[in-house]
């Protein structure tokens, strides 16, 4: 549709009765002091109804995912990899996780947006337990990259597909605390991971290797989860049976405050294409690239980091808890903040430059403990921080449901591509100072907060010259994303 036909658009249906009409006939009656009652019941029931179990399943992801670190402490190398003596082998068993996971994520995205989510998440949930478990039983460098990379595949549907389904229930205000809550387990799940690798090292006479142990004790319980999943998730806020008629129009008026909420659940494939081809996508990808370097490095690494200042490889795994739980701590006041002041920029921006602070403290010093292990604390509280509040960016600026899921896809897939470069960037040969890894690490932190800045610089000029052309929407207008995406006559962005 042409330029002018948007302008049309946009004048015949500035409204404030336009969320009206979308709020269902249930809410008709309802005055404004009892929709705000209303409304805050019904998103304490969604957050109820959603957050633990998502966040479960994030806490149970970042467990198979980060215990291949964990595992390598407690001989796994020299079990089933022939010492490794390089590293090399251990960096194709854990990159090779991040290939697989790359090609799944707009797919599965897509699948999110067609189908009945709580279906494609218990599946991949499902999937990725069975081949965590595995693991334990492997007795060759084949069978653990067998493994890693069904564990990819299958969680590549699952992570990015989260932020979206969140956007389908949240404003875009409250995506930034609950993306933190639900990715900030992820650090807790460090040191609980650090805990457990612990106390398994400490077993008496172990029927197995402990490395074997850690795999089938995070693994099984994903099985069980990812089959409860199917059934306990809520849908879709049309259609889900977990809410009342007058509950789900609470959650389509809300969203259709900013964005339109879509009855047709086909992928509009020509949002697709323009969330492909809009560089706005691929330049937040940058962003999270950076972030992703550093958040491949802690994931596999932060125990071989944390094994250079420490001796006794059972003490190193004790020591990756502290950063994690400042990490987390950090993560959400920035979440809180961001999500108050409704902004993402500066506080991307922020941890980026800690996180960068952080390996500039591990690369230059090399005889100072508390520099060192302060310098692993910025590193991971930047990283932690970062993470969630990009994928809110990238939810709260593309429109529609079709583009949304493209756009969400793309960054985290294009941003993971440097999960796989972090796997080799740390040679054991580089060690005990890991020059490359800290020097890659901390020059695209700082790269990526310039990223960060000129995104904010434009979101901002955009808005300001859209209010000049447009004025300023009216209380009520109901943007028409779900037609015209991001470029809807009354939709702004979240700078």
């Amino acid at each position: 549709m042409s330029e002018g036909d948007i302008e049309k658009t946009f004048v015949e249906t500035t409204s404030v009765d336009a969320i009206d009409a979308v709020s269902l006939p249930v809410l008709k009656d309802v005055s404004a002091e009892d929709f705000a009652a209303l409304e805050r019941r019904v998103v304490w029931k969604t957050d109820l109804s959603i957050m633990p179990l998502t966040i479960l399943l994030f806490w149970l992801a970042s467990l198979d995912r980060g215990n291949l670190g964990l595992a390598r402490l407690q001989g796994l190398p020299d079990d089933v990899l022939g010492g490794d003596p390089t590293g090399s082998l251990y960096a194709w068993c854990s990159s090779i996780f991040y290939i697989s996971y790359l090609l799944t994520q707009l797919p599965a995205n897509l699948m999110i947006k067609r189908f009945n989510p709580a279906i494609v998440l218990g599946a991949s949930v499902f999937f990725w337990g069975v081949a965590s478990a595995a693991m334990a039983g492997s007795r060759n460098e084949a069978g653990i990259l067998a493994c890693r990379l069904f564990i990819g595949m299958a969680e590549g549907g699952f992570a990015p597909a989260i932020p979206l389904y969140y956007s389908f229930f949240y404003t875009r205000a409250e995506h930034g605390k609950r993306n933190a809550l639900f990715m900030g387990v992820s650090s807790v799940a460090g040191a609980f991971g650090g805990l457990i690798a612990y106390g398994i090292t400490t077993i008496p006479n172990p029927p197995l290797q402990s490395w074997r142990i850690l795999f089938l004790i995070e693994g099984l319980p994903t099985v069980l989860v990812g089959i409860a999943t199917i059934f306990i998730l809520p849908t879709h806020p049309r259609d889900s049976k977990s809410f009342t008629e007058e509950e789900k129009a609470v959650l389509i008026a809300r969203i259709s405050k900013e964005v339109e909420v879509e009855e047709d659940r086909a992928v509009a494939w020509k949002h697709v294409k323009e969330a492909v081809c809009d560089w706005r996508v691929w330049v937040m990808g940058l962003a999270y690239q950076s972030l992703n370097l550093s958040l491949g490095s802690i994931v596999s690494f932060l125990p071989t980091i944390i094994a250079t200042l420490e001796t006794s490889k059972a003490r190193a795994q004790l020591m990756t808890v502290p950063p994690y739980v400042a990490a987390f701590a950090t993560q959400m006041t920035c979440a809180f903040l961001s999500d108050r002041f409704q902004v993402r920029g500066p506080f991307i921006m922020f941890a980026l430059v800690i996180a960068g602070f952080g390996y500039m403290m591990l690369l230059v010093d090399h005889s100072h403990f508390s520099v060192r292990y302060g310098g692993a604390f910025l590193a991971c509280m930047g990283t932690y921080t970062g993470v969630p509040l990009t994928l809110s960016w990238a939810q709260a600026n593309f429109g529609s449901e079709t583009k949304r899921a493209a756009a969400i896809a793309i960054v985290f897939g294009f941003g993971q591509t440097f999960s796989v470069v972090a796997s080799f960037i740390w040679p054991t040969t580089d060690g005990p100072y890991y020059k490359l890894g800290f020097t890659l690490c901390m020059t695209w932190q700082f790269w990526g907060a310039l990223v960060s800045l000129f995104l904010m610089i434009y979101f901002k000029r955009e808005n300001d010259r859209r209010d000049r052309e447009e004025g300023k929407p009216e209380d009520g207008f109901l943007p028409k994303t779900g037609e015209f995406a991001d470029k809807a006559p009354g939709y702004r962005y979240m700078v």
